[in-house]
């Protein structure tokens, strides 16, 4: 949890970024403030649903990986 509150970039491949993985947990609010997110999902619809992401691509993680 502290490593990704000090990320400069958070790269999600083929997570929705859910409550459940971004919300505080134990009095910690571990998710970055000024972080950038980079969001791919096969699913557009699920694309920044949660969590604003500052680029956000619709596509399968692993060719967009490659």
């Amino acid at each position: 949890m502290h490593m990704i509150n000090e990320a400069d970039v958070v790269l999600a491949l083929g997570t929705r970024l859910g409550p459940f993985g971004t919300n505080q947990q134990y009095e910690f609010d571990y998710w970055p403030k000024d972080a950038k997110i980079l969001q791919v999902d096969i699913n557009p619809r699920k694309l920044g649903l949660t969590k604003h992401a500052d680029v956000m691509v619709n596509g399968d993680a692993t060719l967009v990986a490659q």
